[in-house]
C-alpha cells in the first residue's frame, strides 16, 4: 500500500528529487499509454518506454511524490538462454 505521508506515524515520502530507494514494477495493458497518463498527472519520465531484452516494453516514471514506477507490458516470451544472449549483447537499459 502506498499512502500520503503521515510523519506523526513515522511514514515519510521519498524526496521527489533524491535517489530512488526502491522501484515499483507494474504490468499493464499498454505501457506507453499508462506512462503518458502518468506524465499528464504530474509525473516525469526517468527512462523512456522501449522494447526490452527480457520480452517486455517498459519504461520508468517518477510520480510527484517521489515514487518511481517501472511500467511495462509483455511483448514476447523469452527463454532464459535467449534473455542472457540479449543481455550480453545490449546490457541493461539506462
Amino acid at each position: 500500500m502506498l499512502s500520503a505521508p503521515f510523519p506523526e506515524l513515522g511514514i515519510h515520502a521519498p524526496d521527489p528529487d533524491g535517489p530512488c530507494t526502491f522501484l515499483i514494477h507494474l504490468h499493464v495493458e499498454d505501457a506507453d499509454r499508462m506512462m503518458a497518463d502518468a506524465v499528464a498527472a504530474g509525473g516525469r519520465i526517468v527512462v523512456d518506454p522501449a522494447d526490452r531484452f527480457w520480452g517486455e516494453r517498459s519504461g520508468r516514471v517518477r510520480d510527484p511524490f517521489g515514487y518511481e514506477w517501472m511500467i511495462g507490458h509483455s511483448i514476447e516470451e523469452v527463454s532464459p538462454e535467449e534473455m542472457q544472449r540479449r543481455y550480453e549483447r545490449t546490457g541493461l537499459p539506462e
